[in-house]
């Protein structure tokens, strides 16, 4: 039987699961965010992470025309827990600052998946992350933006 390690940020408590369990809070359900990754699963995280990111490209594509508008446009989290859907209001400019680097992404606090990326930004509401590690090239490699 195989273990892993994973973090549940509703509880903000580490939980050991069996690897073939639904990584899944045992406390309140909540998604969990795993800790200790092997490069298959670290893929996925950005897989969906880029997914999410797509979403945000189409978004902030509706409001291109509004760039200097400092009104908050609701995002999709760009995190890689499975499930999650929390909205991030940010401004086109804002948006903008994060996607302007193809490593980075938008997320709510404590979305962040250490070994896969670090937070390199705070704000009260969301954080930027960058990619490091194996999960670089993935992520260049899925950026919809010519570099």
């Amino acid at each position: 039987m195989s273990v892993v390690s994973a973090f549940c940020t509703m509880c903000d408590r580490s939980v050991y699961l069996e690897a073939e369990k639904e990584l899944s809070c045992p406390v309140c359900s909540s998604p969990l965010i795993p800790t200790d990754l092997d490069e298959d699963r670290t893929q996925r995280i950005v897989e969906n992470e880029v997914m999410f990111r797509g979403v945000n490209e189409r978004i902030n594509g509706v409001h291109a025309s509004h760039k200097e508008d400092e009104r908050r446009i609701g995002f999709v989290c760009e995190c890689g827990i499975a499930g999650c859907s929390e909205q991030i209001l940010l401004s086109p400019a804002e948006y903008e600052e994060v996607r302007s680097h193809a490593l980075r992404f938008v997320t709510k606090p404590k979305h962040n998946v250490a070994g896969v990326e670090i937070v390199i930004a705070e704000h009260p509401e969301w954080i930027v992350v960058e990619k490091q590690g194996v999960s670089v090239h993935a992520a260049r490699e899925a950026d919809p933006r010519p570099n």
